[in-house]
This record gives C-alpha cells, structure tokens and sequence, in this order.
C-alpha cells in the first residue's frame, strides 16, 4: 500500500508505533511529529496515516478487493466510510459510484418494464367499434369538438387536456366529463405507452388500478384504423347536417342545460379569482343554486345575476371585515337571494355580455353553431323543455 512520502523515510514498524501512539499514548501531534521527525501541521497528521484495511469487508463490484477507510482523528465522532480503492465504491447507503450508478439504472430499467408490461396488461383492450348510427347527441358533440380542438394532424392522439383560446370546455370538471364519457364509450383510449409516471401502481406491483387522465396519452377513435378516421369524420358531418333521429332531438335540452350550467360556474369562478378568493370544491349547495337559475335565466342574464352578487358580497365582506376563508362562502347565498328577488318583483333583468376571459368553449360553440344553428341563442335564451 503506497506510503504518504513524508512517512517514507520511517520504516514500517515505526509507522505501526506512530499510529498506536497516536490514539493510546495521549502524546499530542507536536510530541509526535517531533519524535518522528515528520514536517507537517499537527492537524494534518491522522491525513498521513495509511488507510485502515478492512479483510472481512470485500467490494461487491471488485473480486476480492478488501475495502479500506481513512483513519479518523483523535477528535472524531464517526469513522469515515469504508471504500474501494479501486472502483471508489463506498459502504453506505446511497453511494453514487460509478457501479453503483450503473445497477440503479439497470433496477430502473427493470422496474419499467414490468410496469409497462403491467400497464399493457391492464389497459391494452380491444375497443368496439362505434357505428355512426350508434351515436347519442352528447357522443357527436364530444367527438366533434375534439376533433376540432386538440387532435394530432393525422387524428392518431386527441389531447383533451392541453390549454388552448378558447378551451375545450368551460371547466376543468367539464373536461374530465367529457374524457370519461369518450373512454366510456371507446371513442378515446389510453396509449399503453405513456409516460409510466401517469399510471398508480399497487404495492405489489401486479396491477395498475388508476391513471391520472391528465397525463397519459389518448388515443382518438381507437377502434378505426387511421386511414379511416378523416372518413368517419366527414360522415358525422353529413349525419349533422341530415334530419335528426328523434333520440337526438331528445337530448337536446339536458345537453344544453349542460353546458350552459358550466358556462355559468366558470364566470362565478373567474370572479372569484378576480378577486383573490380560492374556491376548493364544488359542493351541492352550489349545485342547486345554479341548477335553480339555468331553468329561469338565460346565461347572459345568470352572467348579470352573478356579477351583481359577487359585486355585493365583496364590499359587505371588506366593509364588515370578514375574512376571505369566511366570507367565500357568502357567494352563493347571495345569488339565490338576487335571484328569487327578480323573480318575486317580476324585474326585468338585463343581458350581460360574454366576458372576454370567459370566450365560448369549442364544446359550447360546436353544440350551438354547428350542430343546432342557433349561434348566440345559446348564451340569451332559456334551453327548451325536456
């Protein structure tokens, strides 16, 4: 084992007696260094010392290379980690050797391909085939606007969930609606290869029971080969602009409450933001309340109806002093009340204009402009009866 040159001029049994003496003879690092001879700092003296060899701890990666650590100081409190001298491999927990580097990248290698081959397993299906004539009203609709909205230019991906002016829908919730439909009904399939991080594995790693929508690819019209799909979308054109069966017309009014509604609750949440107020979940009472004002408003009166409340509550809550995580809740309240009053005083209300940082969602806009011809009907009149 090579020796520090300031040691060489020592033979081996008098490097063995500096080392013994260093930690047992209470002698300081100057008593030393002078009966040694040695030129160095008295702090840098246990740095001279040959490395403590370990025989009974071998390199994993070294055949037969005993593992060797630095000597600690007088002083120390820890004994530095045994390493390899030859690969640098040390003995502890996360050793970033280059070997160590090496067989972490083939365990994650490893672990990736049994997900993925979990993930095929799991969401590698066959998806049937839709016949045009299978469609419901809300199936063209989606289609339709996803096709329109956020598809690759050869229709193999649709991507529901990237950003874009105008959105695909109103809402976030609006969005993952529109995504589990679409799976539902094999018009969208999970990609078996996306990005494994998209996927929640079990503990055991057998199976993997969730994805996160947002994350993993999607493939569009996966039941059609993809020669086929520009046709399959030129025929739902032509089946738009035919006379409607009658399922169709039957679906029209819960489909337009549908999106009216969430046209509705993203201005009241746009609002909100406006002015710093953070609503975490939908809950049932602001389900109701605006489940109440679609059937007896048209949306740009909802929008008025709305502005006018959040208005209100925002200079009571300043003016009183009440607390954001409190006053929040006061929004939805007070837009019922406005509400019922209209109603109760037969007050004419006026139509608000749509909000420039609200534009019409391609869903509301494929469902008002392309298939029922009504344009702005949508936004200042009441859907029809069911």
């Amino acid at each position: 084992m090579e020796i520090s040159p300031k040691l060489q001029h020592l033979t081996n049994e008098e490097i063995e007696n500096l080392v013994r003496e260093y930690y047992k003879s209470g002698l300081s690092n100057v008593e030393l260094i002078e009966r040694y001879n040695i030129s160095v700092n008295p702090s840098r003296l246990v740095s001279l010392f040959p490395p403590l060899v370990h025989d009974d701890l071998l390199c994993p990666y070294c055949s037969d290379e005993p593992m060797i650590s630095r000597r600690p100081s007088k002083s120390s409190h820890h004994d530095p980690s045994p390493e390899c001298p030859s690969c640098g491999h040390k003995q502890v927990r996360n050793c970033y050797c280059q070997n160590c580097r090496d067989k972490q990248e083939w365990e994650r290698k490893r672990f990736d391909e049994i997900k993925r081959e979990i993930i095929r397993e799991d969401y590698g299906r066959d998806y049937a085939r839709r016949d045009l004539s299978e469609l419901t009203l809300r199936d063209a609709v989606y289609v339709s606007a996803l096709a329109r909205y956020a598809t690759s230019e050869d229709l193999k991906f649709a991507t529901p969930y990237e950003m874009h002016s105008p959105p695909l829908a109103p809402t976030h919730g609006h969005v993952r609606s529109i995504v589990r439909h679409l799976y539902r009904e094999d018009l969208i399939g999970v990609d078996t290869e996306s990005s494994i991080e998209a996927f929640v594995f079990d503990d055991e790693l057998t199976r993997a029971p969730e994805y996160y929508p947002a994350k993993v690819d999607w493939h569009f019209l996966p039941a059609i080969e993809e020669d086929h799909k520009r046709a399959f979308l030129n025929e739902l054109a032509e089946l738009i602009d035919a006379k409607w069966k009658q399922e169709w017309l039957d679906d029209i009014a819960g489909l337009w409450r549908e999106i009216v509604k969430e046209e509705a609750l993203e201005y009241y949440f746009h609002l909100l933001e406006q002015r710093d107020y953070q609503i975490d979940a939908i809950g049932e009472k602001t389900h109701t309340v605006f489940d109440f004002l679609i059937e007896r408003f048209p949306l740009s009166k909802i929008y008025n109806l709305t502005w006018q409340a959040v208005r209100d509550v925002t200079d009571y809550n300043v003016k009183e002093g009440i607390p954001r995580y409190r006053g929040k809740n006061n929004f939805v309240g007070a837009i019922q009340r406005k509400a019922e009053r209209f109603i109760a005083q037969g007050w004419d209300l006026r139509d608000s204009r749509r909000d420039f940082n609200c534009p019409q969602s391609v869903i509301s806009a494929v469902f008002f402009n392309t298939f029922l011809r009504r344009g702005d009907e949508g936004f200042t009149s009441l859907p029809p009866q069911e």
